[in-house]
Protein backbone atom coordinates (compact mmCIF):
# COMPACT_ATOMS: atom_id res chain seq x y z
CA UNK A 1 0.00 0.00 0.00
CA UNK A 2 1.44 3.29 -1.01
CA UNK A 3 1.73 6.55 1.38
CA UNK A 4 -1.76 8.35 -0.64
CA UNK A 5 -3.57 5.28 -0.47
CA UNK A 6 -2.79 5.01 3.63
CA UNK A 7 -3.08 8.97 4.44
CA UNK A 8 -6.60 8.68 2.38
CA UNK A 9 -7.40 5.44 4.84
CA UNK A 10 -6.63 7.30 7.86
CA UNK A 11 -7.97 10.41 6.88
CA UNK A 12 -11.19 9.68 8.34
CA UNK A 13 -9.94 8.19 11.47
CA UNK A 14 -7.94 11.60 12.01
CA UNK A 15 -10.98 13.96 11.71
CA UNK A 16 -12.86 11.44 14.21
CA UNK A 17 -10.20 12.26 16.87
CA UNK A 18 -10.35 15.89 16.20
CA UNK A 19 -14.22 15.66 16.66
CA UNK A 20 -13.56 12.52 20.13
CA UNK A 21 -11.10 15.87 21.62
CA UNK A 22 -13.75 18.61 21.06
CA UNK A 23 -16.07 16.19 22.79
CA UNK A 24 -14.14 15.83 25.05
CA UNK A 25 -13.10 19.08 25.96
CA UNK A 26 -16.84 20.40 25.80
CA UNK A 27 -17.59 17.38 28.85
CA UNK A 28 -14.76 18.76 30.62
CA UNK A 29 -16.25 22.11 30.76
CA UNK A 30 -14.61 23.89 28.22
CA UNK A 31 -17.50 25.03 26.49
CA UNK A 32 -16.78 28.73 27.70
CA UNK A 33 -13.05 28.81 26.11
CA UNK A 34 -14.73 27.21 23.12
CA UNK A 35 -17.22 30.03 22.88
CA UNK A 36 -14.89 31.93 20.56
CA UNK A 37 -14.12 28.92 18.26
CA UNK A 38 -17.77 28.62 18.21
CA UNK A 39 -18.43 32.60 17.11
CA UNK A 40 -15.64 31.76 14.34
CA UNK A 41 -17.36 29.32 13.15
CA UNK A 42 -20.94 30.70 13.03
CA UNK A 43 -19.33 33.53 10.83
CA UNK A 44 -17.02 31.20 8.33
CA UNK A 45 -18.19 32.70 4.87
CA UNK A 46 -16.89 36.20 6.27
CA UNK A 47 -13.79 34.69 7.91
CA UNK A 48 -12.46 32.71 5.06
CA UNK A 49 -13.20 35.73 2.33
CA UNK A 50 -11.38 37.96 5.04
CA UNK A 51 -8.88 35.22 5.43
CA UNK A 52 -8.39 35.22 1.76
CA UNK A 53 -8.49 39.34 1.40
CA UNK A 54 -5.95 39.14 4.35
CA UNK A 55 -3.23 37.10 3.05
CA UNK A 56 -3.51 38.01 -0.60
CA UNK A 57 -2.86 41.45 0.08
CA UNK A 58 0.43 40.15 2.47
CA UNK A 59 2.01 37.56 -0.46
CA UNK A 60 0.67 39.36 -3.98
CA UNK A 61 -0.42 42.31 -2.71
CA UNK A 62 1.79 46.06 -3.86
CA UNK A 63 5.51 46.29 -3.69
CA UNK A 64 5.63 44.50 -0.14
CA UNK A 65 4.96 41.38 -1.52
CA UNK A 66 5.97 38.68 0.68
CA UNK A 67 5.55 35.29 -1.66
CA UNK A 68 8.74 33.15 -1.19
CA UNK A 69 10.31 35.50 1.11
CA UNK A 70 8.50 34.16 4.24
CA UNK A 71 10.00 31.12 5.69
CA UNK A 72 7.95 28.32 8.15
CA UNK A 73 8.06 29.96 11.37
CA UNK A 74 7.00 33.02 10.10
CA UNK A 75 4.26 31.55 8.31
CA UNK A 76 2.96 30.27 11.36
CA UNK A 77 2.87 33.93 13.17
CA UNK A 78 1.11 35.06 10.49
CA UNK A 79 -1.69 32.31 10.23
CA UNK A 80 -1.71 32.60 13.90
CA UNK A 81 -1.80 36.32 13.99
CA UNK A 82 -5.05 36.17 11.34
CA UNK A 83 -6.76 33.69 13.65
CA UNK A 84 -6.26 35.53 16.78
CA UNK A 85 -7.70 38.55 14.99
CA UNK A 86 -10.69 36.39 13.89
CA UNK A 87 -10.97 34.78 17.45
CA UNK A 88 -11.28 38.21 18.77
CA UNK A 89 -13.41 39.73 16.38
CA UNK A 90 -15.94 37.50 15.75
CA UNK A 91 -17.51 37.34 19.41
CA UNK A 92 -17.70 40.74 18.87
CA UNK A 93 -19.39 41.18 15.95
CA UNK A 94 -22.02 38.62 16.91
CA UNK A 95 -22.53 40.42 20.42
CA UNK A 96 -23.78 43.08 17.80
CA UNK A 97 -25.45 41.24 15.25
CA UNK A 98 -27.21 38.44 14.50
CA UNK A 99 -24.94 36.84 12.14
CA UNK A 100 -21.55 37.70 9.77
CA UNK A 101 -21.66 40.91 7.08
CA UNK A 102 -21.41 38.11 4.23
CA UNK A 103 -23.61 35.38 5.39
CA UNK A 104 -26.10 38.30 5.82
CA UNK A 105 -25.65 39.05 2.09
CA UNK A 106 -25.93 35.40 1.19
CA UNK A 107 -29.20 34.98 3.41
CA UNK A 108 -30.67 38.12 1.66
CA UNK A 109 -29.60 36.92 -2.07
CA UNK A 110 -31.11 33.27 -0.96
CA UNK A 111 -34.59 34.54 0.84
CA UNK A 112 -35.34 37.26 -1.70
CA UNK A 113 -35.51 39.78 0.86
CA UNK A 114 -33.83 41.43 3.19
CA UNK A 115 -33.48 39.74 6.78
CA UNK A 116 -32.33 41.69 10.08
CA UNK A 117 -29.28 42.15 10.72
CA UNK A 118 -28.56 43.98 14.57
CA UNK A 119 -29.69 41.89 17.52
CA UNK A 120 -32.65 42.32 19.57
CA UNK A 121 -32.02 44.81 22.39
CA UNK A 122 -32.55 42.45 25.13
CA UNK A 123 -35.04 43.96 27.61
CA UNK A 124 -34.56 42.67 31.89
Amino acid sequence: MGGDQLVALLSPLVGLGYAAGLILLLHRGAGRALARVAATGRMAFTNYLTQSLIMTSIFYGGRGALMGEVDRPALWLLVGGVWALQLAWSPWWLSRFTMGPFEWVWRCLTVGHRVPLKTQARVS
